[in-house]
Formats: C-alpha cells, sequence, structure tokens
C-alpha cells in the first residue's frame, strides 16, 4: 500500500476523541470545545474530530521518501490508534473482568503513549531551552563568548534575539524532540507494567457526565509533592467517555494485575467523581476542554460547588478509605 504524507497529524487520536463527541454522517464526529482560557457558555464552539488536536507535521519526520517521512505517524496509527476501539470495547464491557497479557499491555501501552504524545512536553522543554538562551545572551556581555552549544548543536549568539534563536533550535531539533518522546513512552511502559491494577469507574445514574481535553491523561500521587513521570507509585487516569474512566493503579499485590475492577458510583459519589475528573481536566488541558454540549455547559456550571454527601455515603466512604488503607493503595 503506498503511503501518502498526513498534513494534519493527531496527538489525541480521533479514535479516543469520537467517544465523546457526536456521529455526524459516515465516520464524521463532531466534538464541542471550550478555551481553557474562557470558560464561559458563550465560548463554547463545535469542531470535526479532524480539525481539533493536531499539528501540522507534528510527527513527519526527515527523509526521501514518504514511507521514511511518515514512519512515527505510521506506528502510532498501526501499532495503537488502528486498535483503540478494540480496547475501549473490553474496558467499557461490564462483563469482562480479566485481560490477556497482550491485552492488559496494550491497554497500558496506549494511556502511556497518549501521556507523551501532546505537545504539552516539547512546550515545557523549548521554554527551558529560551531560559538557557537568556543566560547565554547575558553571559556574552561578560565573557565575550560569541556562541553556545546546546545537545551537541552549537549556536551562534551574536547579533541575535532569544525568540530568533528558540526559533532556530525548534526547526533544528523539531524531528529528535518527538522520537525522544516516544522513547520516554516505551521507557514508561515498561515500568507500568510491573504493578499496575486497572480499575474502570463507572458514572451509574444521573445526568453525570465526564468531560476529556487536549491533554487527557492525568497524572497523579497522593505522597508526593513533585510528581516525576517515571515514578512508579504515580496514578494515571484516563476519561474514556462520558460515563466511564480509567484508571492505572500501582498495587504491589502481583495477583490481579491481569484483573478489571470495576466500580459504579452512584448518588453523591457520583457528582463528585464528575467534578474531580472534570476538574482535572480543566487543570491539565493544554488550551480546550472538550465533550458535548450538555457535558460542557453543566460542568461550567457547577465546577466551583462543593459536593455534599449523604450521611451513608460518608460512611461508605471510611469504608472504602479502611479497605484502601488494607490493600496498600492508600498511605
Amino acid at each position: 500500500m503506498t503511503i501518502q504524507i498526513t498534513e494534519k497529524q493527531h496527538f489525541v487520536p480521533r479514535t479516543y476523541l469520537k467517544h465523546f463527541a457526536e456521529k455526524k454522517g459516515s465516520a464524521h464526529y463532531n466534538i464541542i470545545v471550550t478555551p481553557k482560557n474562557n470558560l464561559n457558555a458563550e465560548a463554547i464552539f463545535e469542531r470535526n474530530t479532524k480539525s481539533i488536536c493536531y499539528q501540522k507535521h507534528l510527527y513527519t519526520q526527515p527523509g526521501s521518501t514518504a514511507e521514511e517521512k511518515m514512519l512515527l505517524e505510521t506506528f502510532y496509527s498501526q501499532a495503537l490508534e488502528d486498535k483503540y476501539q478494540q480496547i475501549y470495547a473490553l474496558l467499557v464491557d461490564p462483563d469482562k473482568n480479566e485481560l490477556t497479557e497482550e491485552e492488559r499491555e496494550l491497554v497500558i501501552s496506549t494511556v502511556a503513549t497518549m501521556f507523551y504524545r501532546v505537545p504539552n512536553w516539547t512546550k515545557k522543554h523549548t521554554g527551558f531551552i529560551k531560559r538557557v538562551f537568556v543566560m547565554s545572551i547575558q553571559a556574552t556581555a561578560h565573557t565575550g563568548q560569541k556562541e553556545t552549544v546546546i545537545e551537541g548543536d552549537k549556536y551562534i549568539i551574536e547579533g541575535k534575539t532569544v525568540d530568533q534563536l528558540t526559533v532556530e533550535y525548534i526547526v533544528n531539533n523539531k524531528a529528535k524532540q518527538v522520537i525522544s518522546q516516544l522513547k520516554a513512552a516505551l521507557g514508561l511502559i515498561r515500568i507500568r507494567l510491573q504493578n499496575d491494577n486497572i480499575y474502570i469507574f463507572k458514572l451509574e445514574e444521573g445526568d453525570q457526565e465526564f468531560i476529556t481535553s487536549d491533554n487527557p491523561v492525568v497524572l497523579q500521587n497522593p505522597h508526593k509533592q513533585e510528581i516525576l513521570p517515571f515514578d512508579p507509585t504515580n496514578i494515571m487516569k484516563l476519561p474514556l467517555d462520558n460515563k466511564h474512566y480509567l484508571m492505572l493503579l500501582p498495587n504491589d499485590n502481583k495477583d490481579n494485575l491481569n484483573r478489571i475492577t470495576r466500580n459504579k458510583v452512584t448518588g453523591g459519589f457520583s457528582r463528585r467523581e464528575e467534578l474531580i475528573s472534570n476538574t482535572e481536566q480543566l487543570q491539565n488541558a493544554d488550551e480546550y476542554i472538550l465533550g458535548n454540549t450538555l457535558s460542557l455547559v453543566r460542568f461550567l456550571a457547577m465546577k466551583d460547588q462543593d459536593i455534599v454527601l449523604t450521611k451513608e455515603e460518608q460512611e461508605f466512604e471510611k469504608q472504602l478509605f479502611a479497605l484502601g488503607k488494607q490493600n496498600g493503595w492508600i498511605k
């Protein structure tokens, strides 16, 4: 099959986004979008999933042929995106409680690569490099040094602004950065496969709905102030659709590694899980939160509210907390 050069390359897969979108004809899905910096119902707009969460030539590599240039894009497409519907179906199937080794690895691989695919990592690294150029220019005034070396490449400082040097760095390192992100994802997969248990939370009743974002994988660690991506004690969370979210929870008990633990939440728990997950997506988002009109309008209306549990729900929560400490989930 002839490989075509794809200009729009998605860092959040369309196969993932469609589960928060509305189908519009054959294979067309529209999703509702709210800018992170304008959380008003008037700012909500609609986009086809083809036209959101992408960058032009994000994964395009140097090469003389389309196959060489599309090598990374093809890898993400064939190794992960083409299998996402299979992953999604088994995760939301209430009767699916055991995974094969291959299925479990595919679930964890998908979450880890989605975590590292987003351009937020490149932005953070570029911000660091920009600060390096600022210091290099400042040092030039004292040392007379006219050049600097960053990551093995030489940059002439004299006569250039920080922005000019930063653009030069981006051009020189664009291809290397996305490869570095993939290598980081592969390393994270090896770590997460050691101890991760798989949990699915489902909003069982009411109008509660989950949203997602352009940076959908949330990393948490209740035991650490500073969260390092490769810390094996981190929790990873990913909304799957407007009623389900996935949690990868490390546990030293390896007997249940291939088991899916399913939790149906109702009442005040359902309202609270909705608010917690949606707030996490807002905090984690780079530019946008995403969902359907109902879920986004509902979240914007309730994002500053507190959820009060009934006495029965508070007692049940105490029991869950005790169970978590007993099993090592909570310290």
